[in-house]
């Protein structure tokens, strides 16, 4: 028989055991964490004075236990809960956005979707930051739900300064769209001045993805066409899109876009300008063959561009070794004998080039080029004669 005898502090009972003249202690089950705080009580005590404890949770660690707690923590909320910026003027969004959580982000999306829209500091947007931070996938996300960025927190230089951002972090799909819903950032020159520019940095963006390879045996097999052999690269698809916008407008514009902004340089008789940033020029240093070949399929007068040093891109493509870019003097006929024999502001032309650059253990293979080159120039000096 057991008798309750005696209890010991709250919550714990001591029952003897007659038999075996032994106390035993029963523990009583633990009392569950309370509730959270009702939504009845004033906003300002449930979520206001906690606001970076919310962006901190927000910008944590994406896992499953942090994504269930975010969003019993939102059901909790009230939509202008979402809305509250911390000191630095971040919502709790811009906190998810910065960290590139994307699930917590549709989380409080779909709570209140005007966050999306609400400005951080510096007026940045949230899809303005996912770019900032080179979150591609968020960039991708908020960019599906910002109503093709005219909503009314976003000012006249955002989507260009979106544009620009998303193709320096390869987002060139994001890109594409951009410059199909907003027609009017065309009209900029100097955006596109700065688009192209950073395009033509890009070598290995333009490189084409090659079809599957069962297509390619089939092709090689049966000697038949089965689509194109190559895909475009988005990288490639934007710049035609530029490009041909770019075509269309006068030829004083289109020329001042390729050539880039001047800059003053101060010299013994005064001051000058140049042009370090011209576009054409730019791309043959990096090699981009890709991108001088698009802009040169529309219009052929750049061909004949020279830079500051008097060098056009074919002087620049054999100082650099970018034999793929030389060779296209072989695709524009009759022209590269008026094209090989130009001389730079130093007095060198093409052959002379060669014979600086094949200097020991720096290249290889210069002989073949110095072969074509010297063949291009006696060749034009035959028939000039």
């Amino acid at each position: 028989m057991n008798i309750a005898t005696r209890s010991s502090g709250p919550g714990v009972t001591y029952h003897h055991h007659q038999q075996n003249q032994m106390a035993i202690p029963i523990v009583p089950p633990p009392v569950p964490p309370p509730m959270p705080p009702s939504p009845n009580l004033p906003r300002s005590d449930l979520f206001t004075g906690r606001r970076e404890d919310y962006n901190k949770i927000a910008s944590a660690e994406s896992t499953k236990a942090v994504e269930e707690f975010v969003e019993n923590l939102v059901n909790l909320m009230e939509k202008n809960d979402l809305e509250l910026q911390n000191k630095s003027y971040n919502t709790a969004l811009g906190s998810a956005v910065a960290a590139g959580n994307v699930k917590i982000a549709m989380i409080m999306v779909k709570k209140n979707r005007d966050v999306i829209e609400i400005p951080g500091r510096y007026r940045t947007m949230p899809l303005c930051l996912a770019a900032l931070f080179e979150k591609p996938d968020m960039v991708r996300y908020l960019y599906a739900n910002s109503n093709r960025l005219s909503g009314q927190f976003w000012s006249h230089e955002n989507p260009g300064w979106l544009l620009q951002k998303c193709v320096e972090v390869d987002i060139f799909d994001v890109a594409i769209k951009i410059v199909n819903d907003c027609p009017d950032l065309c009209a900029e020159q100097r955006l596109l001045t700065d688009v192209l520019l950073v395009l033509a940095q890009k070598t290995h963006a333009f490189k084409e993805r090659k079809s599957h390879i069962v297509v390619r045996i089939i092709k090689s097999i049966f000697h038949v066409n089965i689509g194109r052999a190559e895909k475009e690269s988005e990288a490639l698809q934007l710049l035609k899109i530029l490009w041909k916008k770019i075509t269309k407008m006068p030829k004083s514009e289109i020329d001042d876009i390729i050539r880039g902004p001047p800059l003053e340089v101060q010299k013994q008789g005064g001051i000058i300008k140049t042009y370090p940033s011209q576009v054409l020029f730019i791309a043959a240093k990096m090699g981009n063959t890709r991108f001088i070949i698009e802009l040169i399929r529309s219009y052929p007068d750049l061909i004949w561009k020279l830079d500051d040093k008097g060098q056009t891109i074919f002087h620049i493509a054999i100082k650099r070794r970018h034999a793929k870019i030389y060779n296209l003097l072989y695709e524009i006929g009759s022209r590269k004998d008026l094209i090989t024999p130009i001389k730079d502001k130093n007095g060198n032309n093409m052959l002379h080039l060669v014979a600086k650059s094949a200097k020991p253990k720096r290249f290889q293979n210069v002989s073949g080029v110095a072969y074509k080159c010297n063949g291009s120039y006696y060749g034009s000096r035959r028939s000039s004669g």
